[in-house]
């Protein structure tokens, strides 16, 4: 259950809409450890929207996130991770991800507008 809120609270921040309305373009599939104080065990990315900020920084299907600007994975607090995530369209997202072929790469997302 605590997995799934998590993925949800972090989902909710990629795919729709981040701080002020701005749109990021990815959903994850995001693990969890602990209940009080859930930290993110895993973090990959299941889906980049086309035409979405994302895509345009390189982000791609089954890339794992290694850091959420400089919250490491594992060990960043959800609630740490939620409120990173939340950008104003024009505001920069760092993420440090690993590719499908092992390669690791940082991404720079510029949050655009909502559609």
């Amino acid at each position: 259950m605590k997995t799934i809120i998590a993925a949800l609270i972090l989902c909710f921040a990629c795919t729709g809409y981040a701080g002020e309305k701005g749109s990021i373009g990815f959903s994850g599939d995001v693990a969890v450890d602990g209940f009080f104080n859930p930290e993110i065990a895993s973090f990959k990315v299941k889906e980049v929207y086309a035409d979405s900020p994302a895509e345009k920084a390189g982000l791609m299907a089954g890339d794992e996130v290694l850091a959420i600007e400089d919250c490491e994975i594992p060990g960043c607090d959800t609630d740490d991770a939620q409120e990173l995530m939340e950008r104003a369209p024009g505001e920069e997202l760092r993420l440090k991800v690993k590719t499908k072929e092992g390669e690791e790469k940082d991404i720079v997302i510029k949050v655009g507008e909502p559609k």
